[in-house]
């Protein structure tokens, strides 16, 4: 993520990655986050159609294989399904990256999102990640049901 280390963390991982067959790596980066306010996030088809370029450029790589809405609960959902993830098919339609993920928290966030944009199966959003900090609060079964039966791959990320 671009946010994760001021942009550090994708340069030092593109200069690791230097070297090594590009198909034997599955790389994943996020958008919409660019620090740690709130004003710090963007969600427009503008901004987060840069950023994979530029993370591309920081990764140096000429596609990603997951690129993720990151935190997405705290954008405006709405731009989310009207702007971000168009942008992001486009992208995906262009070979750029490869699957589209969100990552946040609450679990309610989802079928929003997802109820408003679609997912079947071969969708463009076919992962949803997110925080697994409290997650049993969030009625775990009752949730991983409804996403999978939506097409939709959930999978929880334990912080470190």
């Amino acid at each position: 993520s671009p946010y994760y280390g001021a942009l550090r963390s994708e340069q030092v991982l593109g200069r690791a990655l230097q070297g090594l067959p590009r198909n034997k790596v599955v790389l994943s980066t996020k958008v919409g986050r660019y620090g740690p306010e709130q004003q710090h996030f963007d969600f427009s088809a503008a901004r987060v159609t840069a950023s994979v370029q530029d993370s591309l450029q920081r990764l140096q790589t000429d596609y990603i294989d997951i690129i993720q809405c990151h935190d997405i609960e705290f954008g405006d959902l709405d731009q989310v399904v009207s702007e971000t993830l168009p942008a992001l098919v486009r992208l995906r339609d262009q070979g750029i990256v490869r699957h589209i993920g969100i990552t946040g928290l609450p679990l309610g966030i989802f079928p929003y999102v997802l109820d408003r944009y679609g997912v079947v199966p071969c969708s463009p959003v076919s992962l949803l990640l997110c925080e697994v900090v409290g997650f049993l609060s969030h009625r775990w079964s009752q949730g991983a049901s409804w996403h999978c039966g939506r097409g939709a791959l959930l999978l929880p990320r334990v912080p470190a």
